[in-house]
């Protein structure tokens, strides 16, 4: 946990280029992210698959981008590449932003601990103060204070969830990844994380990677689409959805849980 979370982008993130195709911040052109020439191949020998093939993209400061994909078009690995969990294969991903874990990721809580002792985990790894960030987990969560000492695998997940897009939002990330796991969970609380988002949208990225036409248009400025194992960016958020229902034979949007 401890390594994913210092590649996703926080206080600690080193100055350097990495050989291996992940240029941390310093090493970019500041408040870009940029995805160079980028090939992507997961699995070894008979069981390698050629996820993404010399894919380009920018993303840009103040600006809310959407990529849309289908079910397996590689979602979950362009979030691994933007926040530095995988490295390309071949080409580079040039970051010169901090970026935050996944919004909605279950993994960044362990589950053995409490809300309380996570919490005061992770600030200190961001280098920010616990207190303040409990304090915005419990608020923006909703979250009991009867509940911060119990083990998190005694709580609803549901609970696991708002407490970690809640500490995700309190701490000062430069870009903000959403899949689309912040679709889950109550709808009062899921609407609350979206105005919180566009709120930010003015001095934060927001990098929206999701499967359902409704989010990109409620969200997003701008927006690309995953076709063919690149990043097709389109002039219109219309133009965008029109051709990724065409790539994916009209592929359902509603369920936001396939990926």
């Amino acid at each position: 946990m401890i390594a994913r979370l210092l590649r996703g982008g926080g206080a600690f993130a080193a100055l350097r280029d990495d050989p291996a195709g992940f240029t941390e911040i310093g090493g970019g052109h500041k408040d870009t992210i940029r995805l160079r020439g980028v090939t992507k191949v997961l699995g070894a020998g008979r069981k390698q698959t050629l996820v993404f093939d010399r894919a380009d993209a920018e993303f840009r400061r103040g600006v809310s981008i959407g990529v849309l994909g289908g079910a397996s078009s590689g979602k979950t690995t362009l979030v691994n590449l933007l926040n530095g969990n995988q490295s390309p294969t071949e080409g580079r991903v040039d970051c010169g932003m901090t970026v935050s874990w996944p919004l909605a990721s279950r993994t960044i809580f362990s589950k053995r601990f409490s809300i309380r002792q996570n919490v005061r985990f992770v600030s200190a790894i961001y280098n920010a103060w616990p207190p303040d960030m409990l304090d915005a987990v419990t608020d923006l969560g909703k979250i009991k204070r009867q509940d911060l000492d119990v083990e998190l695998d005694q709580l609803p997940d549901e609970l696991n969830t708002r407490a970690t897009i809640s500490l995700c939002l309190a701490l000062s990330f430069d870009c903000y990844v959403v899949d689309e796991r912040v679709a889950l969970g109550n709808k009062p609380f899921r609407d609350l994380v979206q105005e919180k988002l566009l709120e930010m949208k003015g001095d934060r990225s927001l990098i929206v990677v999701t499967r359902t036409a409704q989010t990109i248009r409620e969200m997003c400025d701008e927006c690309y689409v995953i076709i063919n194992r690149k990043l097709q960016k389109f002039d219109s958020k219309g133009e965008a959805i029109l051709a990724f229902r065409g790539a994916t034979d009209g592929q359902d949007l509603s369920d936001p849980l396939t990926e």
